[in-house]
């Protein structure tokens, strides 16, 4: 149980309120906690609306995966969930296999769901969605994304597909044999930076959808997204620096295990900052621009 002092609010920023407990957990060897991937999520929502991305808050997703399927009405999900958008990110939990609101969690993975623009959806009565599973155990948390995919499918009137995996066994892109050569998504080493993949790979999906759609308009189909995944994977198998980021890669978020221990230390140390200067009365910024303007960016 925490102790008095990990209890004092650190700061707050955007709705999301941290603890130092909170922020304790991006040190190392500690299981990443929601508040710090709502941190994350809060200071990336406006560059991914721009880029018609929604990033569900873990929150949020417990409670749509542990609905009871005859809860999941397409006419009350309006004000339960977020807007559907062309690219959704979930938090996923292994406790999300099934609809047991106490069970225990020790897993983090990351769902993206895909669904494509109107014009370029197929003519069937329901537009169908494509689901991306990137786990850093896989397949650990396999039961946990289809069953959020399907309640996801379900609550929002979609046609749901079979999830598409992306992890140690191989990423295959579309037409492709699962475990095909696109690239490999790097098993964690150890048994706490689960979490820290979402982060990394949350921060990647975001920047890169973002360039896309800066450089060549928006993504609009299947093979596109592929594409895209591919890279970032492949990107993340290059050969990395003493100090764990790729020459070159300054500014960007990396997935491989050294990259991503460079990654949480990186984090932790600007989310530290951030707690001293609250401290000192201050850190209190409405936006984005405002805190990299005073703390600098988070991923160098």
């Amino acid at each position: 149980m925490p102790t008095d002092d990990e209890q004092q609010i650190a700061f707050s920023f955007n709705g999301t309120t941290l603890y130092d407990s909170d922020v304790q957990t991006l040190a190392e060897e500690e299981w990443l906690g929601d508040a710090i991937i709502m941190l994350l999520f809060s200071l990336l929502e406006e560059q991914a609306h721009h880029a018609d991305i929604e990033l569900w808050s873990p929150a949020v997703v417990q409670l749509l995966c542990t609905m009871h399927d005859d809860d999941l009405d397409p006419s009350t999900a309006e004000s339960l969930f977020p807007p559907l958008r062309t690219f959704n990110i979930l938090p996923i939990s292994d406790a999300y296999a099934s609809n047991q609101s106490n069970s225990l969690s020790s897993h983090w993975s990351l769902l993206l769901i895909f669904q494509p623009p109107k014009s370029s959806s197929s003519s069937s009565s329901k537009p169908q969605l494509t689901a991306y599973h990137f786990d850093s155990l896989d397949p650990h948390n396999a039961s946990a994304a289809a069953r959020c995919t399907a309640n996801f499918a379900s609550a929002l009137d979609l046609y749901p597909s079979p999830v598409r995996a992306v992890g140690k066994r191989g990423w295959a892109e579309e037409d492709e044999q699962e475990g095909g050569d696109a690239g490999v998504l790097e098993a964690q080493r150890n048994a706490w930076d689960c979490g820290i993949y979402v982060l990394a790979l949350t921060q990647a999906l975001v920047d890169s959808i973002s360039a896309a759609a800066a450089t060549d308009g928006k993504i609009r189909s299947r093979r596109e997204v592929d594409a895209l995944i591919t890279r970032i994977v492949r990107d993340n198998q290059k050969s990395i620096g003493e100090e764990g980021v790729e020459e070159g890669g300054k500014g960007k978020a990396h997935v491989s295990p050294a990259q991503i221990a460079h990654f949480r230390s990186t984090f932790y140390h600007w989310v530290r900052r951030w707690q001293a200067e609250a401290r000192r009365g201050g850190g209190k910024w409405d936006n984005r621009d405002e805190v990299v303007e005073v703390l600098g960016p988070w991923i160098k």
